[in-house]
């Protein structure tokens, strides 16, 4: 009896913690689809750089600015030097040019050399959307009183029905947002494209629009960086 009951114990000892690993695993984390083609991978020769406004999403007429600020974020952690944007967006004003992102490769690169750098970085925000979901209410039925059968004075029996009532359960709401970004390097002396890059999530995520560009941006930057 004293075995049987030390074998339980040992059983139950290694038994009970497995119990905490064999559920359901947590799910795999939503990344972004990112594609790129790499001309160049000389990065040490690129290293100092200038980013432009991105061209705006449709629909949202600062989503240029807020990405190409991200971009400089990820480049400068990525080690390359990246020009302060004031001094850029100076540079840009005095050319009297558009500082929406609308600006042709030769202008880009008069620019870049004008403010002496090795590369430029232009970009398109293609989508910067926050579209908001819901559930429909639903409606579920409970009972009040369950039917039941009774006994008339003249001894016959009757079906009494149940007394019910619809109960609303609020559907629930949520935002999701679609992002996708591209962007080019241009070596400032030739104008010849270094490298471009792409991304976007396939579905609609719960996240901040900004969230989902810094991360695609950072897929992006790092394609470059892994060559």
């Amino acid at each position: 009896m004293k075995k049987a009951q030390e074998v339980l114990r040992l059983m139950i000892v290694v038994l009970f913690p497995l119990a905490f690993h064999t559920g359901c695993k947590p799910p795999k984390p939503i990344t972004p689809t990112i594609s790129s083609v790499c001309i160049s991978s000389n990065i040490a020769k690129y290293n100092k750089i200038a980013i432009m406004n991105f061209t705006n999403a449709p629909n949202y007429s600062t989503s240029g600015e807020v990405v190409s600020a991200l971009a400089s974020q990820c480049f400068a952690q990525s080690g390359f030097t990246v020009i302060e944007r004031n001094r850029f967006n100076d540079l840009i004003n005095e050319q009297k040019l558009s500082n929406s992102g609308i600006v042709e490769d030769g202008q880009a690169i008069k620019l870049g050399k004008m403010i002496g750098v090795d590369a430029i970085v232009v970009g398109v925000v293609g989508q910067y959307s926050m579209i908001e979901k819901h559930t429909d209410t639903t409606y579920q039925t409970q009972v009040i009183t369950p039917a039941r059968v009774t006994t008339m004075p003249d001894g016959s029996w009757v079906t009494v029905p149940a007394v019910t009532q619809q109960i609303a359960i609020q559907g629930t709401q949520w935002t999701e947002s679609y992002v996708s970004v591209s962007l080019r390097v241009l070596d400032v002396e030739s104008g010849q494209l270094l490298y471009s890059g792409s991304g976007q999530y396939d579905q609609g995520i719960r996240k901040p629009p900004q969230m989902l560009a810094e991360e695609i941006i950072r897929g992006i930057v790092a394609g470059w960086t892994a060559h």
